[in-house]
Order: C-alpha cells, then sequence, then structure tokens
C-alpha cells in the first residue's frame, strides 16, 4: 500500500508498529519545517494526572503540557497559521 497524506516520519512510524513496514510513502520529507529533529514525537505522559470519573479515564496533566507544546510551536513554526496537529 502506499499512503499519500500523511507526513513520511508519521507514516513510517505506523507502518512499521501497525502494519509490518507494509506501507510506503508518496510523499517526500518536509521535516525541516519542525523545531525537532524528527516530525514525530512521544510523550509518555500514562502515570502522571490519570483520573476516571464515570467510566471515563482522562488526564488533565497531559492536556496541559499539550497546550505548552502547541504555544511553543506556534512561536516557532515559520506559518503557525498553515500547521496541522494531530
Amino acid at each position: 500500500s502506499t499512503q499519500y497524506r500523511c507526513r513520511p516520519a508519521i507514516a513510517d512510524a505506523v507502518s512499521r508498529l501497525f502494519y509490518d513496514g507494509r506501507v510506503r510513502n508518496a510523499k517526500h520529507n518536509a521535516s525541516e519545517l519542525t523545531p525537532w529533529d524528527a516530525s514525530l514525537v512521544w510523550v509518555n505522559t500514562f502515570a502522571a494526572g490519570q483520573q476516571k470519573k464515570d467510566g471515563s479515564t482522562f488526564n488533565p496533566e497531559e492536556a496541559d503540557l499539550l497546550m505548552e507544546v502547541l504555544t511553543e510551536l506556534s512561536k516557532i513554526l515559520p506559518l503557525p497559521s498553515r500547521t496541522s496537529v494531530a
């Protein structure tokens, strides 16, 4: 299979983790737009702040960390209004 929508670094991780490396990229890498050396960064927030209520699990500390990262990205990226985060 060939994927056309995702940034290659993210698609490569998904391909390796879930599809045994069978998914290929149609796009070339555009990671020079990111402030880090990678398009994909994993942050383990599982234990910190995890709470349960009414059958749901949520993590306010994870949400706070995400907002901090997004705020920093909006200051660093050359075109923050044209940047998507998933």
